[in-house]
């Protein structure tokens, strides 16, 4: 097992500029809809939402840096930066390529300068960038979901998700490539691997019986359960409840904090609330616009940093 600790007491979160319904990601991620409200209604729902979420991270000790999206151009999935950034353990910057074109829009120069003038980071990969030409996309921590003490990555494999990409960039870092097809219960696939998946330090939460081949599905449970405990969710808790779009990160005290929306909250049960509030902090986001217009929710919104400040 590696020295990589698995959570982090800092992220990054972007503040909304012009959040709303996104058609060209709705074609593949089938949490997203559409509200009775205008768009100026959205966009201020959508910000307190948001305010709120990084006030409450704060409250329990979590570092968090924000930076404001600009209004033009539009990036209404700007709020989920976890899908084009990762800042690793060794200070290496990743930058990678998404299926909406709109989104790619998001991957913002300042915010990367930003990064580097206040964190420890040692190069900026773009390399990953040129696949767009060949439509193979791997969406960052939304299409990977990592073990890092065991330097194993998990990805379920759909069209925001490119196995091949998948594999190559696993090898680059030196983790473990472990891929598989996730279903949602009409079976149809999931679009990102951390809809269905969350690995924390002592639990990791899954829809196990909805990946894949019975192969794949005990291949990844085997793996996991080596050195974590494994919470089964169920496709309502993961389609009605983004119970499987959780993070834990850590506060200033090294203690755990598990990071959800107050809707995954309410619908994990009374064993799996008490499981995970067993010994950490537990962070209950009201996000209810951001998660029925996005279709994303709190693991979403929050991008990990792992190296330290400069």
């Amino acid at each position: 097992m590696s020295e990589l600790s698995q959570t982090t007491n800092t992220v990054l979160m972007v503040r909304p500029g012009k959040f709303g319904f996104n058609a060209e990601t709705a074609i593949s991620n089938n949490y997203q809809s559409k509200l009775d409200l205008s768009s100026d209604e959205v966009q201020i729902k959508a910000s307190t939402e948001f305010d709120g979420f990084v006030e409450m991270l704060r409250d329990v000790g979590v570092d968090v840096m924000v930076f404001q999206s600009p209004e033009t151009p539009v990036t209404p999935d700007a709020v989920f930066p976890n899908n084009w950034i990762r800042i690793a353990h060794n200070g290496r910057l990743d930058l990678f390529p998404m299926l909406a074109e709109n989104r790619r829009l998001e991957r913002n120069p300042q915010l990367v300068k930003e990064l580097q003038e206040k964190y420890a980071i040692t190069s900026v990969d773009k390399s990953l960038l040129s696949h767009e030409n060949n439509s193979k996309f791997l969406e960052g921590t939304g299409s990977i979901v990592f073990d890092h003490p065991r330097k194993r990555a998990y990805a379920c494999i759909s069209p925001r998700t490119n196995k091949e990409l998948f594999d190559s960039y696993c090898k680059s870092i030196g983790y473990e490539a472990i891929s598989f097809e996730a279903k949602r219960d009409d079976g149809q696939l999931q679009y990102h691997t951390n809809v269905v998946l969350a690995i924390g330090s002592r639990f990791a939460l899954g829809d196990f019986d909805r990946f894949g081949s019975e192969d794949q599905k005990q291949h990844v449970m085997n793996t996991l359960s080596e050195n974590l405990e494994l919470i089964s969710l169920t496709a309502d808790q993961v389609e009605k409840g983004f119970c499987g779009n959780a993070i834990e990160l850590k506060n200033s005290k090294d203690e755990a904090v598990w990071v959800m929306s107050i809707t995954a909250w309410r619908a994990l049960t009374a064993k799996q609330q008490e499981q995970l509030s067993s010994n950490a902090h537990i962070v209950k986001a009201p996000l209810d616009v951001i998660e029925k217009v996005g279709g994303g929710s709190a693991r979403c919104m929050v991008c990990e940093v792992f190296t330290a400040q400069s």
